[in-house]
């Protein structure tokens, strides 16, 4: 896998590991930051990457890692790491510059800067009958389906809740009787 960066002229790349043995890829690898003008590697991470479990999300000049259920955030300048959480987000949004993500309260989720990974806001909103998506509806409002439907300001947390018992049969319903369209 790899993302190209046309402004900052640099390849982001996923590298898989190959077991000569058995004659195939793994699912293990690592990730390459390279310039394109040269071919230099700028850095490479030493932290091995699981194509089954692990994330990377592109924020700017940032890369968010979800590894191991845990978040780190690195400078894709120079591959330092410049922020952790000990938690998995639920939802990454780099359009808004947004991670949401529960704590070890269920009940509340936190909205936080991508790129710096502080704390922009949190609420109440139980998870105890699961989530079913998270979608940014337009440059400042993202839609959040648990135990019911949520309409979030991206910047203040601030909205509209409207519970109910949430699941993919019933989102429809609930839609409607909300009147989004």
């Amino acid at each position: 896998q790899y993302v190209i960066d046309t402004i900052r002229n640099q390849a982001h790349i996923l590298l898989r590991a190959f077991d000569e043995t058995d004659f195939k890829f793994t699912n293990k690898g690592s990730t390459l930051i390279m310039n394109l003008e040269n071919s230099a590697t700028l850095w490479k991470s030493s932290d091995k990457f699981n194509y089954e479990h692990d994330q990377n999300w592109m924020f700017g000049d940032r890369v968010v890692s979800i590894h191991k259920n845990k978040t780190s955030c690195t400078d894709l300048n120079d591959g330092k790491i410049t922020w952790k959480k000990r938690t998995a987000p639920d939802a990454c949004l780099p359009n808004a510059n947004l991670i949401i993500a529960y704590g070890e309260n269920r009940n509340i989720v936190e909205g936080y800067n991508g790129t710096d990974g502080k704390s922009l806001w949190s609420r109440e909103i139980s998870k105890k009958e699961g989530w079913y998506f998270c979608n940014l509806i337009n440059d400042t409002s993202v839609l959040i389906s648990a135990a019911g439907l949520h309409c979030i300001n991206t910047k203040t947390g601030s909205g509209w809740d409207h519970s109910g018992k949430t699941t993919k049969q019933r989102i429809s319903t609930l839609a409607r009787s909300t009147m989004i369209t």
